[in-house]
């Protein structure tokens, strides 16, 4: 299991989880890199960014794809793709100063390990619900919940 104690993101929370098998089940707007990388004003920074996103932004909903793996062995992880909308990429977009990734955005929830999928059946839900915006420095976590 990859260790992410040290990892910096802004991610998008779903209102409802029983369709993963994962802790922090979660969409990532922009994974911002590791702790050590960063300078340490950066977390309030990051915070202040996801805030203003969070005050204008009403919860949205997302169509899922296609479920997918994702990874590389032994960390592949079964996902639910999801159709991009307007108001995501804008939220992205806000952020995509912080962004540190060198893979390309592509919007996901992951399920769990590779197999999880299975344990869903036929129940793969049609859309997912996001209503909260995390900050997850390290092990510390901020969330900001979007506009009612």
């Amino acid at each position: 299991m990859p260790d992410f104690t040290n990892s910096v993101m802004v991610a998008l929370l779903p209102i409802t989880t029983e369709w993963s098998k994962t802790a922090l089940p979660h969409l990532t707007l922009v994974y911002a890199g590791e702790k050590s990388e960063l300078k340490p004003t950066d977390f309030n920074e990051l915070c202040k960014d996801a805030a203003s996103i969070a005050m204008v932004n009403h919860p949205i909903q997302l169509m899922v794809d296609a479920p997918d793996i994702f990874g590389e062995q032994p960390e592949r992880v079964d996902v639910l793709k999801l159709q991009p909308t307007h108001e995501l990429m804008r939220m992205r977009q806000r952020l995509i100063h912080w962004n540190a990734s060198t893979w390309p955005f592509t919007p996901h929830v992951t399920i769990g390990p590779v197999g999880s999928l299975e344990l869903l059946g036929e129940n793969i839900p049609p859309a997912i619900a996001f209503d909260r915006l995390l900050v997850s420095w390290g092990i510390e976590q901020i969330t900001f919940w979007l506009k009612p």
